[in-house]
């Protein structure tokens, strides 16, 4: 399963989700099996329209840590 934010062409942002699979043919090269095509196949697949955000929820005791592209993303927080 896949799950991405998009921008649509119109400016609206929306969710593509989608179900797929691999298809693969394997080949046996110098003794080790690679992958020598792979197909990818799609089951089946949605694009909903995003229609709130959440930033920073809090349920009075625990708060919700959303990342970021972006320096602010707690991966570069420094000290902690």
């Amino acid at each position: 399963m896949g799950f991405h934010r998009h921008r649509r062409n119109d400016g609206t942002t929306a969710d593509f989700v989608g179900g797929a699979r691999y298809v693969d043919r394997f080949e046996r090269r110098a003794g080790v099996w690679k992958i020598a095509h792979r197909l990818l196949v799609w089951e089946w697949v949605r694009d909903d329209p995003v229609s709130m955000m959440f930033e920073g929820i809090s349920n009075g005791t625990e708060t919700l840590t959303f990342g970021r592209h972006a320096r602010n993303d707690p991966a570069y927080v420094q000290g902690r």
